[in-house]
């Protein structure tokens, strides 16, 4: 099992941090960046055996922390060239043997996680996992999700608030070879429309396109302190409910 790190956006909404460093060099209070505990919490897991982070914005400073952390786990870098001009699932095109190869998780690369959510996501194999996290208010950029039981409906940041069952923790497994065979070939077919390339379309539509060809997506459902996006100054002021 590997995780792929979704890490090659500009951060926009971090600026001016964002002007000098790619968001997931951004340092926590821990002392730790946001890229560092990501790849010490899938190690300490137990569960995660390789590391791919898909580069971009600024990729020269996480080329060097990634050189630097090479002793911890097994780690890959991979460039995605059209960074600037598009969105997070022309990152995934650019990984896409990896996405073949091996099982996988997928995640962003502007979240804090603690390391059980690895272990849990894995816990149903042979199959594609979102977790998720419920929540009383959901904030308007929330990754929001409609659930059927323990099965995605929809996933989406404009669903309404009477509709929404949880939100998104930005983390995805597809495990067992028939299931990334179908995940990368959605992925191919997507690709080629030009609303999916743009930089304001969630990696989650994806999964949306294939719930509705029938394939099931399974929730996982961790608690809300387990993770935390850093999406503003704001977030990353408030970035103390996680422990090491």
């Amino acid at each position: 099992m590997k995780v792929i790190i979704l890490a090659a956006g500009k951060g926009k909404r971090l600026q001016p941090i964002t002007n000098e460093l790619p968001k997931p060099l951004v340092q926590l209070r821990d002392g730790f960046t946001i890229l560092e505990d990501q790849i010490y919490k899938a190690k300490e897991s137990g569960v995660i055996d390789e590391v791919v982070v898909i580069t971009g914005y600024k990729s020269d400073k996480i080329t060097s922390i990634i050189s630097k952390l090479k002793h911890v786990i097994h780690l890959k870098e991979i460039f995605n060239p059209l960074y600037a001009n598009t969105g997070p699932l022309v990152s995934m095109w650019f990984a896409l043997n990896e996405l073949i190869e091996d099982d996988y998780i997928i995640i962003n690369g502007d979240t804090k996680y603690k390391k059980n959510i690895f272990e849990n996501i894995v816990q149903n194999k042979e199959s594609i996992n979102l977790a998720i996290s419920k929540k009383n208010i959901y904030g308007k950029d929330s990754v929001k999700v409609i659930l059927k039981q323990d099965k995605i409906v929809k996933v989406d940041k404009t669903i309404m608030h009477e509709e929404v069952d949880a939100e998104s923790t930005g983390m995805l497994m597809v495990s067992g070879k028939y299931n990334r065979d179908v995940f990368v070939n959605k992925l191919k077919k997507i690709i080629l429309i030009e609303k999916y390339l743009s930089p304001n379309i969630i990696w989650h539509e994806i999964l949306n396109k294939l719930i509705e060809d029938g394939v099931i997506i399974k929730s996982i459902i961790v608690h809300d302190w387990e993770w935390k996006e850093v999406d503003t100054i704001e977030d990353l002021d408030n970035l103390n409910v996680l422990n090491k």
